[in-house]
């Protein structure tokens, strides 16, 4: 699957470093490697950070999901 085959809806977003050349859509395992390898653990951070649980509504979720990106 090409980048440009990849349709996102409003509800899809990924969070990723500038520097990582990797589709975290398309190409996940490749960059999950990059940003391991380049010591970021964006994932992990993400988890650490976002203060949420699956107990709460998907729109309280989204709304922690949207604040821990930012």
């Amino acid at each position: 699957m090409k980048d440009e085959d990849v349709k996102l809806e409003e509800k899809d977003s990924f969070i990723t470093t500038f520097d990582n050349p990797f589709n975290y859509f398309t190409q996940f395992d490749e960059w999950l490697a990059f940003d391991h390898n380049h010591g970021y653990y964006t994932l992990e951070y993400l988890a650490r950070i976002c203060k949420t649980s699956n107990e709460l509504g998907e729109e309280i979720q989204k709304k922690d999901l949207e604040e821990a990106f930012d």
